[in-house]
């Protein structure tokens, strides 16, 4: 998939440019300055990343790079 992509699991929201679903290896790999904005208890988190992968067995995620991006509330 490419342009803007979003995909919701379990309360985490991924947004990026591109998405490759390897269905056989169960995991999803965004690209394209991917963002996820998830929980950490009662907080919510957003982080910016170079790559976000999705396991899609488990909807455990995997952020390589990330920094967390600052809102005006933070």
């Amino acid at each position: 998939m490419s342009g803007s992509v979003t995909i919701v699991v379990e309360g985490n929201r991924v947004d990026a440019a591109a998405a490759e679903f390897d269905l056989e290896g169960g995991i999803a790999t965004f690209t394209g300055s991917p963002i996820i904005d998830m929980k950490d208890g009662d907080r919510q988190i957003k982080l910016a990343a170079s790559i976000i992968l999705l396991n899609l067995d488990t909807g455990d995620f995997e952020v390589r790079d990330g920094q967390r991006v600052h809102d005006e509330t933070d």
